[in-house]
């Protein structure tokens, strides 16, 4: 009974941190002590093979296949737990990842949900051990194709180092992707 009210009030937390943000599942990864990162933008690093990627201080990196997506494109995103120790979050966000996916709307990042999660399941926990990569593709549309508005995106994950701690609550951390635009 106390593990259901864990993942209860994870699910909760996270929805608050992201603002009702949604994210996608399809990984694994691994985590290190936790750094709080600021809700500022994060600026696009470029890597090999035209990907961005942004670590924001927290020893995760979080990288995109592009920086430009057209609207009805999937959004193609790896995760690298850069810590020696695993990372904690769950699933259900954007597109069933463990991703919760903002848009920036009148210069603040709101919770977006453009891409939902149809599974209609409580969320189940996700384990990213040290120097693993969670990979996963956000889509728009639940259940049917559908097309993202046209804007600038980023990714939020909410972790922790403990698997006891609920993301989004005191001693957890959150990672944000590079900025991204939706061209409509």
């Amino acid at each position: 009974m106390q593990a259901s009210w864990k993942v209860v009030l994870l699910a909760c937390s996270l929805f608050l941190l992201a603002g009702c943000g949604r994210a996608a599942t399809n990984g694994t990864g691994s985590a290190t002590p936790s750094a709080t990162a600021t809700n500022a933008a994060t600026r696009p690093v470029s890597t090999p093979a035209g990907t961005v990627s942004a670590t924001n201080g927290t020893g995760i990196a979080i990288s995109l296949d592009q920086a430009t997506y057209a609207a009805n494109a999937s959004i193609h995103v790896s995760v690298k737990n850069g810590l020696t120790t695993a990372i904690y979050t769950t699933d259900t966000h954007a597109s069933c990842s463990i991703l919760g996916l903002q848009a920036q709307t009148n210069g603040a990042w709101q919770g977006s949900n453009a891409a939902p999660c149809p599974l209609g399941r409580v969320a189940a926990p996700v384990r990213i051990a040290g120097g693993a990569t969670y990979t996963t593709a956000i889509h728009a549309g639940g259940r049917q194709p559908g097309t993202f508005p046209a804007g600038d995106y980023r990714l939020a994950l909410a972790y922790s180092t403990s698997p006891d701690a609920v993301p989004g609550t005191d001693g957890t951390s959150v990672a944000y992707s590079p900025v991204f635009q939706v061209q409509g």
